[in-house]
């Protein structure tokens, strides 16, 4: 039992682990605002300040600084909106009309900025794309990216590609989004381990229940199974023992007058028995049962012919085969078995013989109890059949896979046959009573 409350324990801080484990976890996401931030700062930082040194007069008013600026500061301001409004998860729609917005601002930028270095932030729009639409999705917006890019450099100069700073500037603007796709394929990756290890946790939380049940039923079992065993121990040892001390009382109670010396003897008989009760009332408190140590069946039943001497009806006991390889609890069904039986014969038989066979054989032993008594004619001895002495040896027999046979033979009295198998299958054990 005690085994049982520690792995009840160890699942309730397995338990607390899982929910600490289970905690709510945003990493990927709360990087992209921090990392989306940090990227656009920077190069618009640069940008402003290149083109307020800027020695070319502007072209078109979309090319002033401060425009310039102001582009850049609404790029940034998209941001800061979608982060303090939304926090981490943005709706879909909403996403999709601020992605647009980005990439609005994003041309008049690039198309605005005579540095080029405004090329640098189309990577942020196919990794933005990848938290609101996939990895696919973020790919495909990569591949527009770059096309883009290749067609505002060759629109910077018609000899775009002998020019080093130009060259400089794609090179570079495909290395950035080769870079975020490579981010963005990471983060993905990341994120599908997550959703694994979360299904891996729920499980694993599922799991936890059903051993918690299984431990509550376990424990339930454990104590019922425990009743039942001091019930039958009860039944089995005490009750036989209890009806020899009373039928040898009314033995002594009967001779009293009429042979003093036979009730003397009876009344010895009678504390015989009650010191074997007291015996085994001990072995039972102190758990101290007879499979833990060595047993004989042969010497037990001989033992226990011997205790029934003065029994209103002879028994005849005979053994044979051997009980070597036969487990102990097998051999300790066997004598209860027999030890029920006897004594329901000398409760309500009313029989002058008893026959008591045993044969242990190879495969499996086999145990007859006939008697020449009345049999089931009695209401009385038609409970024996359905009492609990029986229900104690089913139990006891479907330990061993063993079974039990009670009927009334042709030539009168009764039959108790039981049968236990050397090597136990534990199968279901069924009594049949027919009358």
């Amino acid at each position: 039992m005690s085994a049982i409350f520690q792995f009840i324990e160890k699942q309730q801080v397995l338990e607390r682990v899982v929910r600490w484990l289970q905690s709510p976890q945003n990493v990927p996401r709360s990087f992209r605002r921090i990392f989306t931030m940090m990227y656009i700062g920077l190069i618009a930082a640069t940008v402003i300040y290149l083109n307020l040194g800027a020695q070319n007069a502007p072209t078109s008013p979309l090319e002033e600084p401060a425009v310039i600026t102001a582009l850049l500061v609404a790029l940034m301001g998209i941001e800061l909106f979608e982060h303090n409004r939304y926090g981490l998860e943005t709706p879909r729609p909403v996403d999709t009309l601020l992605l647009i917005a980005r990439i609005f601002l994003l041309a008049l930028i690039t198309h605005a900025d005579e540095s080029g270095i405004s090329l640098f932030l189309y990577p942020i729009i196919p990794f933005l794309a990848y938290f609101s639409y996939g990895l696919r999705v973020s790919n495909l917006m990569g591949g527009i990216c770059f096309v883009v890019c290749f067609w505002q450099v060759t629109q910077m100069t018609s000899a775009w590609h002998t020019r080093a700073d130009v060259l400089t500037l794609l090179i570079i603007a495909t290395e950035l989004l080769i870079f975020m796709q490579a981010m963005a394929t990471a983060i993905h990756r990341d994120e599908e381990s997550r959703r694994y290890t979360d299904r891996l946790l729920a499980e694993l939380a599922t799991a936890h229940q059903q051993l918690q049940h299984y431990a509550g039923q376990i424990a339930e079992l454990a104590a019922a199974e425990e009743r039942n065993r001091l019930a039958r121990d009860i039944h089995d040892s005490l009750g036989h023992h209890l009806t020899v001390i009373n039928i040898q009382l009314e033995k002594a109670q009967a001779y009293k007058t009429r042979n003093p010396n036979e009730a003397d003897q009876a009344l010895v008989d009678a504390k015989q028995a009650a010191r074997a009760a007291l015996e085994d009332v001990r072995r039972s408190v102190g758990t101290l049962r007879e499979t833990d140590g060595f047993f004989s069946l042969e010497n037990a039943l001989h033992g226990l012919v011997d205790r029934m001497i003065d029994a209103p009806f002879s028994i005849d006991l005979h053994v044979s085969g051997s009980a070597q390889g036969y487990p102990q609890p097998a051999l300790i069904a066997l004598y209860r078995a027999a030890q029920e039986g006897l004594t329901n014969v000398q409760k309500h038989a009313n029989a002058r013989h008893a026959c008591l066979d045993v044969y242990l054989g190879p495969q499996e032993a086999r145990l007859r109890l006939t008697d020449d008594g009345q049999g089931f004619a009695s209401t009385a001895s038609n409970a024996v059949s359905s009492g609990y002495g029986l229900q104690g040896l089913r139990e006891r027999l479907a330990l061993t896979g063993g079974t039990i046979n009670l009927h009334c033979p042709p030539e009168g009295g009764t039959q108790l046959d039981v049968v236990v198998p050397k090597q136990s299958t534990a199968a279901r054990t069924d009594i049949k009573a027919d009358p």
